[in-house]
């Protein structure tokens, strides 16, 4: 006789491979009288393997109005880019989430530009 009492049969990883073996018929029937298509994986679990070793998604620019808050943006980036047009200067902040962007007069850029220069900021003319 085995250790669990009963001829053949093996402690309790036996009844839990027997206990998991089941679940997915459980899903499927539950799917099946809900009327929808069943999936052997939880929906947690398709969702947390999709993830792995994907670069994170990113978002829409942002553009923003107020300079004082650019300069935040600005100081705590991982680079500047600026892309110069006839009439204005965009300064392009890019941090870890999101890609902050500012339309500046040129004469403006300037002077926030040496700013960034000066704190060490990276910066690339695009």
């Amino acid at each position: 006789m085995s250790p669990a009492g009963s001829p053949g049969i093996t402690p309790p990883a036996c009844l839990d491979l027997r206990r998991h073996a089941r679940a997915p018929y459980r899903r499927q029937a539950s799917a099946i009288r809900r009327g929808s298509q069943a999936c052997p994986v939880p929906r947690h679990e398709a969702r947390r393997k999709a993830f792995i070793g994907r670069p994170q998604a990113r978002s829409m620019p942002k553009e923003v109005f107020l300079l004082e808050l650019w300069r935040a943006y600005g100081e705590r980036a991982q680079e500047v880019r600026v892309k110069r047009y006839p009439e204005y200067v965009k300064l392009k902040a890019r941090l870890a989430r999101y890609l902050y962007t500012i339309k500046l007069p040129p004469e403006k850029a300037e002077q926030v530009l040496a700013e960034l220069k000066a704190k060490k900021v990276k910066v690339v003319e695009v």
